[in-house]
């Protein structure tokens, strides 16, 4: 991964070709102690696990993708907890479909925008809907 800060709270990343994005977006925000924040991305990959969260039934359900496609869309909320990332992938179609992001690695590029936030944001726990929510 290459890293360019270019302002006090932004950051721009290229994860280069076969780099894990979550665990490498993560190591990061680790390594600059970011607790808080939001990011944006576009590359390709060519793997990629989507899961897409029921209510009703308070659990996931799961779709990895061997396959190559493009990140149409990248976005993360950033906390204490690490990232909430949600991505929309394109098929050679140009059939686009997402959820949340489990795991995807590149195949080509992937190019995110981190924008650092001032305060730490942490998650709690929800009965009721069966997710760590933001807590603010």
């Amino acid at each position: 991964m290459r890293i360019k800060k270019v302002s006090k709270n932004q950051y721009i990343l290229r994860l280069e070709r076969g780099e894990e994005i979550i665990k490498t977006v993560e190591d990061f925000l680790k390594k600059e102690k970011i607790a808080s924040g939001i990011l944006w991305g576009l590359g390709a990959v060519d793997f990629a696990r989507l899961a897409h969260y029921r209510v009703d039934k308070k659990e996931y359900s799961e779709e990895s993708f061997k396959e190559p496609l493009e990140i149409a869309s990248l976005f993360a909320v950033i906390t204490r907890e690490g990232l909430h990332p949600h991505a929309v992938f394109s098929d050679s179609e140009m059939h686009a479909f997402g959820g949340h992001l489990k795991e995807a690695r590149v195949a080509a590029t992937c190019e995110i925008i981190v924008h650092k936030g001032r305060a730490k944001i942490s998650r709690k726990y929800s009965e009721e809907i069966g997710l760590k929510l933001l807590e603010i």
